[in-house]
């Protein structure tokens, strides 16, 4: 029997972001694999799995970490760390990022990615970066693109008041690199050349959006 952990510590934060979206819907694929009728077609029926939100790390063939690297120091004799690398905007466009998450991933990364038994990565773009800002031998071998999948569709709801069928949505967290503000204007740009439909947008405020909320109230056919 094969017996592998998933670090979800990462899952503890009330407000959901894509990258904990990942980490949930990809813990909870590879645990959805054994069901209460057993393990689906083609899945493996001999795999235990173990979600870790904690520093305990019990006896295991494998762990993955699907949100934050691995710890930058890990005991002698620990099981092969698998490693999830979004993006490199912390080091690529070090201004729409928290100094906090810069702070964070420029010290954790790369120890990180050295004691990396595997580095998923969601893109090759994303993957040329890493390789790019991390020249560190064997690497490239172990890197390896996994595209971010879909979950179950969600059941059609009711749309608010005020939103026709047929909109534009974006979708994500109102921060600089999120970049609504050229967003709203090529919106603009397009609205004043011919009819278009609403342009609906859907997230939380962020961090140093400066006046894009407001923007987005003000802008004609935003929603």
């Amino acid at each position: 029997m094969s017996r592998f952990a998933i670090d979800v510590t990462a899952c503890w934060r009330p407000q959901r972001v894509g990258m904990l979206t990942v980490a949930v819907e990809l813990a909870r694929g590879l645990v959805g694999g054994r069901g209460r009728a057993g393990p689906k077609p083609g899945a493996p029926s001999n795999d235990e799995f173990t979600l870790l939100c904690s520093r305990e790390r019990p006896p295991g063939d494998a762990i993955l970490y699907p949100y934050w690297p691995s710890p930058p120091r890990r005991r002698r004799g620990a099981p092969p760390a698998a490693i999830f690398v979004h993006d490199l905007a912390f080091r690529l466009r070090p201004g729409e990022v928290p100094w906090q998450q810069r702070a964070y991933f420029g010290t954790v990364l790369g120890p990180a990615l050295k004691q990396a038994a595997a580095v998923l990565v969601p893109s090759a773009t994303t993957r040329a970066d890493l390789l790019s800002a991390y020249p560190i031998p064997g690497l490239e071998k172990r890197v390896t693109v996994v595209r971010e999948g879909l979950s179950a569709p969600a059941k059609a709801g009711a749309l608010p008041e005020g939103i026709e069928p047929g909109f534009i949505l974006a979708v994500g967290t109102i921060e600089p690199r999120k970049n609504y503000v050229r967003l709203l204007d090529a919106y603009r740009t397009l609205r004043s050349r011919r009819d278009v439909p609403q342009l609906v947008i859907a997230g939380r405020p962020g961090w140093a959006y400066g006046d894009t909320l407001q923007r987005i109230q003000t802008e004609p056919g935003v929603r």
